[in-house]
């Protein structure tokens, strides 16, 4: 998703749901939001709190005020501030976004979970096959003299190398790291599909990544469209707020046919990334005038199988990592007795 640094977090929904009360009780906004800046932990948000109330102490709208920091606050946001503040509603709106961000921020958590929990597994491994090398190898040096050329184990012949140049070692994986993450900077536009293609047929966590960005888009396009905001104008929002480079084109397409005076079901049927169900509920919802209830639908529907497929993928990737650390260790202790009853027969007949 196209979540700018800090949005979304804890700090950011309780933010929101402080400024629906301040606007639904009417109280003042300027002194209540200095207060509420006091109590964000993040000096960030903190610190474009308050610059926000010194803008509307000076005159400026609300939508003005929150549009001077892009960075924090997304074009979602602001075009439904916008809305609501032209339109009278701008409580109701803000009730909408404090829930819309709770659940996005809910969500983003789940995507980190899923992406950190195998990382923390996987690391486990990499720390444990560490200790193995340096605290397994040098006792191997010891006696390797004695052991015939012949019966050393090549995978200790890897060991062997690794110990020795685990500095070049070391440097040529952050290299390539550092060139992968550079790399993807100037892909270009066509390689990040085909790249997102792929990722999205991987087993199960292809899944994941599809349903957070149908549920995203699905969502954002409601929000917009409840806060009366124009079809051609919340596709082009909802796209990138999406996450993925194939919804983001796909809505650019549709909001060029939209604007034409063309109905964007006629051709949503032509984009893979739409499930075939995703896209006969939004044709029907427009056909019987109520896109919006057909959105928030679909959007609870694929944030439902987002958390079943989270499920699913934790239950299946733990015993695999696990089992996958637990052989990296049988092997090691099976080779190292054997080398040990190889050295110890080589001492003997010598």
């Amino acid at each position: 998703m196209n979540v700018k640094k800090g949005l979304f977090s804890d700090d950011f929904v309780f933010f929101n749901q402080q400024l629906v009360n301040l606007l639904k009780t009417n109280l003042p906004i300027v002194p209540g939001l200095r207060h509420l800046a006091k109590d964000i932990k993040k000096k960030n948000l903190s610190s474009v709190i308050n610059s926000i109330a010194t803008d509307i102490e000076s005159g400026k709208t609300i939508t003005e005020s929150f549009s001077r920091y892009p960075d924090l606050f997304p074009s979602v946001y602001i075009a439904m501030i916008k809305a609501g503040e032209s339109s009278g509603r701008l409580p109701e709106i803000l009730q909408d976004l404090a829930i819309y961000s709770e659940k996005m921020n809910k969500l983003q958590k789940k995507i980190k979970e899923v992406m950190i929990y195998p990382a923390i597994l996987l690391v486990a491994g990499i720390i444990l096959g560490c200790f193995i090398v340096v605290n397994f190898v040098p006792s191997f040096l010891e006696f390797r003299d004695f052991l015939p050329s012949g019966r050393i184990p090549k995978f200790f012949t890897f060991l062997v190398f690794l110990y020795n140049h685990w500095i070049k070692v070391l440097v040529a994986i952050i290299l390539v790291v550092g060139v992968f993450f550079i790399a993807k900077h100037f892909i270009k536009r066509k390689m990040s599909i085909s790249l997102e293609k792929f990722s999205f047929r991987l087993p199960l966590y292809g899944k994941i990544l599809r349903y957070a960005s149908l549920s995203r888009f699905a969502r954002n396009l409601a929000m917009l469209l409840s806060s009366h905001i124009s079809l051609p104008d919340a596709l082009c929002m909802s796209g990138p707020s999406s996450g993925s480079v194939q919804i983001n084109s796909a809505s650019d397409e549709m909001q060029r046919w939209v604007s034409g005076g063309k109905r964007w079901t006629d051709i949503l049927f032509n984009y893979p990334i739409f499930p075939h169900i995703f896209a006969w509920t939004i044709s029907v919802s427009e056909k019987k005038g109520d896109l919006e209830e057909g959105l928030f639908y679909l959007a609870d529907f694929y944030d439902h199988e987002f958390d079943r497929q989270i499920d699913i993928f934790i239950h299946f990737i733990e015993p695999i990592i696990i089992l996958c650390i637990g052989l990296l260790v049988a092997v090691v202790a099976i080779l190292a007795v054997r080398a040990g009853i190889s050295g110890i027969l080589g001492v003997m007949y010598s």
